[in-house]
């Protein structure tokens, strides 16, 4: 089953909420979603949880009732939301989006003897965060200013 995710803005418009598939790799055989420039990323729109169709290797196999070779999950599912530092758009996000890393697994691993096929670590998070460079060029002013005074009032009391 895919999913998509929409985001319900203060119109109630929904907005679809793209997803980053971290370890995907495209037709030319590059995994673009491990760059850090965002404009290089390849993003979708649908994601699933866990798949077991894809992974049947005969032909036919899934109307015969085949059980996969691979079953691919979810391992790991971030939605990232970015606070716009923009101050005429007080308190407004960016769009947010999903990052999910995709693991598989082979079927005898689960349905064998050993519990270590069996468990997965599976993991979803919630990052909010905001540009922070406008604070930090604020504070190293205020830093500065505030070395200033110190050292005239230091060379004041030292005249006296």
């Amino acid at each position: 089953m895919f999913y998509e995710m929409y985001l319900e803005d203060y119109n109630g418009d929904l907005i679809d909420v793209p997803v980053k598939i971290n370890n995907l790799v495209n037709q030319f055989n590059d995994e673009p979603n491990i760059l850090s420039d965002i404009s290089e990323w390849e993003l979708v729109r649908r994601f699933f949880i866990i798949d077991t169709k894809s992974g049947i290797g005969s032909p036919g196999g899934y109307l015969k009732g085949d059980l996969p070779e691979i079953v691919r999950f979810a391992k790991d599912i971030t939605l990232k939301v970015e606070l716009d530092t923009n101050y005429e758009y007080n308190e407004m996000i960016f769009p947010p989006y999903i990052e999910i890393n995709y693991q598989e697994k082979r079927t005898n691993d689960i349905l064998g003897e050993t519990q270590t096929g069996k468990l997965a670590d599976i993991t979803f998070k919630s990052e909010y965060f905001m540009d922070t460079t406008g604070f930090w060029s604020l504070a190293k002013t205020i830093f500065i200013v505030l070395m200033v005074i110190f050292t005239i009032i230091v060379l004041l009391k030292v005249v006296v």
